[in-house]
């Protein structure tokens, strides 16, 4: 078990960002791309659970044409009644997740859908695929079945939204076992790679930040 229940998209970040926050560091508030997307992850739940009128209260005009894609899509693919909402789930193994939404396919095997506010440059990122390697996890572990998992880009202004992701479980496993190294460690790991330098919360105190475009 980790030393403390980690979120999915945490243990698959930068395992310096990772070690600050199990030090109990204070970090800088969380970026505007970063309140952007958690509001349309809240547009898009409030249109799930209590319909249209609710889910287009938003701070950030922008997000308004994102979630007109998300409409369209849904309209377009049928969706109503398919999408079933599933509650954070815990793994034995010591994590916790929340996906976003399921797609029913037929009686009991569902479709993993994640929303994001970018567009297909997000495709190109690892995380996505080890994001969904996660979710995977957690849903295999409370016994859900998952045939296909897609990415829906509502910054994308092409057309089309939806694009199918392999899950890199594996490579999630692989990432899990790196944080709990970094749980214990009582040196500051390096930093990583990941493209999200410029969002993170700890800019401000780690030494090896380099400002990193999306």
């Amino acid at each position: 078990m980790l030393e403390k229940t980690l979120r999915v998209t945490l243990i698959i970040g930068c395992k310096r960002r990772l070690w600050f926050w199990k030090e109990g560091m204070r970090g800088l508030p969380p970026h505007y791309v970063a309140l952007r997307g958690t509001d349309l992850h809240s547009m898009v739940d409030r249109f799930i659970y209590s319909g249209l009128e609710k889910a287009k209260r938003t701070a950030y005009y922008e997000n308004l044409d994102k979630f007109n894609r998300f409409l369209d899509w849904f309209k377009r693919n049928g969706m109503n009644g398919r999408i079933a909402k599933v509650r954070r789930m815990y793994s034995e193994l010591g994590f916790t997740g929340e996906v976003d939404f399921l797609v029913r396919k037929s009686h009991d095997i569902y479709d993993l859908y994640d929303v994001k506010s970018g567009d297909t440059k997000l495709l190109s990122f690892k995380s996505l695929p080890l994001q969904l390697g996660g979710y995977i996890v957690l849903l295999q572990e409370h016994r859900y079945l998952i045939d296909e998992c897609y990415a829906l880009l509502l910054g994308e202004k092409s057309g089309e939204v939806e694009y199918r992701v392999d899950p890199d479980v594996n490579g999630f496993l692989d990432h899990l076992e790196e944080a709990r190294k970094a749980m214990v460690s009582v040196v500051v790991p390096p930093r990583e790679k990941s493209g999200l330098c410029s969002f993170c919360s700890y800019r401000d105190i780690c030494s090896e930040f380099e400002a990193e475009g999306i």
